[in-house]
């Protein structure tokens, strides 16, 4: 699954509501959803199994630093494609 595929699966999953609070949030908030949002991804998107059976994919890559980028980037597309 590329990045782009994934923020598509994640915004299938997020409510309205979730998605227009997401878009609003700031850039440099958006650690504070590592959690939240974040374990959704891991979880969702099979992120510890993928880590975990391909431990050598790129020095720095693991699960949470994954989970990071696509808020990132669904945070991104949010912004540039909200109504």
């Amino acid at each position: 699954m590329t990045r782009e595929e994934a923020v598509q699966e994640v915004l299938l999953h997020l409510p309205d509501d979730t998605k227009k609070e997401l878009a609003n949030i700031s850039k440099g908030d958006l650690i504070t959803l590592h959690h939240g949002l974040g374990t959704f991804i891991r979880n969702g998107l099979g992120l510890w199994k993928y880590y975990a059976e391909n431990p050598k994919v790129e020095v720095g890559e693991t699960a949470d630093s994954e989970s990071l980028i696509l808020i990132r980037e669904t945070w991104e597309y949010l912004r540039t494609h909200s109504d």
